[in-house]
């Protein structure tokens, strides 16, 4: 499906996955590391998933970002399936619909914070006044303006991830992917860290171990084996 081909369906929903299930091979042995999943991130929604080890949770969030294929069923990210695009698409679908947020930061260690929030624009190729325009008004919005020509290793962990949100919303995406955001964090920070994803207002799927992180959002998917055991609404 091409790029300015839509589902209709799809409507409100910025994220769609229908029946995916993947499969790896070990030598002679197939492992099935997703059973048949289904579910949809409506506009704005902030979703959890939750399980334990091997359940499927970073396949998953791989498969949503375009990291991965799945072995069968379709995932549709604003109506378009991603699925049978070529890999220029797929970069072009990972720049400018998802921004990603990882536990331990993924920052540039030789880039300050207003370079590595600047970086994603870059690559999209946006005008230099533009991105330093987004760029500072994104630090300010994190509370980092003061902070902005520091590197990683001048910055605490907290900082850190503040860093990382502004950087995963400088392209103005229609996903946040956040894979265990407060993971490597106490509680106090976590809790902040949640309010600013919460607040940008970004359509967000947070992979958590942390049962307060999972009940701050609206919807909660239990993955067990590779399959969903059950969803439930928070709020």
């Amino acid at each position: 499906m091409q790029l300015d081909q839509k589902d209709d369906n799809m409507k409100d929903k910025i994220l769609e996955v229908r029946h995916v299930s993947k499969e790896y091979k070990l030598g002679k042995i197939k492992v099935k590391a997703l059973n048949d999943v289904s579910f949809s991130l409506e506009r704005g929604e902030l979703i959890s998933i939750v399980g334990p080890s091997g359940s499927g949770k970073t396949t998953l969030l791989n498969l949503i970002g375009a990291l991965d294929k799945p072995t069968s069923g379709s995932i549709y990210i604003e109506g378009t399936e991603i699925n049978s695009l070529n890999e220029k698409q797929l970069t072009k679908i990972r720049r400018d619909k998802i921004g990603f947020i990882f536990q331990f930061y993924n920052l540039i260690p030789v880039l300050s914070a207003f370079e590595n929030v600047d970086l994603p624009m870059m690559a999209a190729s946006i005008k230099k006044k533009e991105r330093n325009k987004r760029a500072l008004e994104l630090l300010q919005i994190v509370g980092l303006t003061n902070r902005k020509n520091h590197r990683p290793e001048e910055l605490s962990g907290g900082e850190r991830q503040r860093v990382a949100i502004a950087r995963s919303l400088a392209n103005n995406p229609s996903i946040i992917l956040a894979d265990e955001p407060t993971g490597d964090l106490d509680t106090k920070t976590g809790e902040e860290i949640i309010n600013y994803i919460k607040n940008s207002n970004v359509s967000t799927i947070i992979v958590t171990h942390d049962p307060v992180v999972a009940m701050a959002t609206s919807k909660i998917i239990y993955l067990k084996d590779g399959s969903i055991e059950k969803i439930e609404k928070i709020n």
